[in-house]
């Protein structure tokens, strides 16, 4: 059987015995175990709406080959975001220092603010040169590259 009750059972079942589960749906009758799963992934096909809906990814053309770009993409951008936080709560920490031994007057903690965001424009600018580079020199057989088909 190959319900959607049946399809969602089964990826509790292997949730329960195995840990994460990732499940990838086109259909209606995914989009329960699209929503029980951990990483519900849906490809993009006509009368797909219900399993783009309960999906955490969208692969936009249909193309599994899409995946690897995917998941290249989303752990680079978990970095950047990492990244992002850690400059954003060091500045803070610094504006908080300074402010409790009274070296930091409003102007510095303004202009150390601006430094901080600035710092972090940057940083997202490089990640964004980075991958348009690497998504240029990896392009997959119809000369597109993975990353573009990804939607979340």
């Amino acid at each position: 059987d190959c319900t959607p009750q049946s399809k969602r059972d089964l990826v509790l079942s292997e949730r329960s015995r195995r840990g994460r589960v990732a499940m990838v749906g086109d259909g209606v009758n995914d989009a329960l175990a699209l929503a029980a799963s951990d990483v519900g992934i849906a490809i993009s096909r006509p009368g797909g709406n219900v399993a783009r809906g309960a999906a955490d990814v969208i692969l936009w053309d249909g193309d599994l080959k899409a995946l690897p770009g995917a998941i290249r993409l989303a752990r680079s951008l978990r970095r950047l975001i990492l990244v992002n936080m850690s400059l954003a709560l060091g500045c803070m920490g610094v504006m908080v220092v300074g402010a409790s031994l009274g070296a930091t007057s409003p102007l510095a903690a303004a202009v150390l603010h601006n430094v901080g965001a600035v710092a972090i424009l940057i940083h997202c600018g490089l990640f964004v040169g980075c991958e348009l580079r690497r998504r240029d020199s990896s392009t997959n057989s119809s000369g597109r590259a993975p990353v573009r088909s990804l939607v979340s």
